[in-house]
């Protein structure tokens, strides 16, 4: 049976240390999904990173997360700040070009591997 590396979110992936973690991780094998909300993170510290190609809001995707661990967490809903991103599906072109890059992991999938090792470890 081959042994897999477990996907790892990395929240505030484009900040300075978000970014770097992502980096060290991707660099040792792993799968990584960044999460960012742009705050104080910018889209230039995670630009190398490629993405993933699905546009989705934030609002999406807390729901995905929400029904893929089974929680019953309610969204709160808040001002967005005057800088959100409007677009957050980054283009790949490039990656996909220079690197032949393409994400390999589905998100659902990636949630999925994400929740089963986090639930392993508390």
């Amino acid at each position: 049976m081959e042994k897999t590396q477990p996907t790892s979110v990395v929240t505030g992936a484009a900040g300075f240390l978000g970014s770097h973690l992502a980096d060290r991780l991707l660099a040792r094998g792993r799968k990584v999904i960044g999460i960012d909300n742009f705050v104080t993170g910018s889209v230039a510290n995670m630009a190398h990173l490629g993405g993933n190609p699905t546009e989705m809001t934030m609002l999406q995707f807390a729901g995905q997360i929400i029904k893929a661990t089974g929680s019953k967490s309610k969204i709160t809903y808040k001002p967005l700040p005057q800088d959100d991103p409007k677009q957050r599906k980054p283009d790949i072109t490039k990656a996909k070009k220079l690197l032949k890059w393409a994400p390999k992991v589905k998100l659902a999938d990636g949630l999925t591997d994400t929740i089963a090792y986090f639930r392993a470890k508390v």
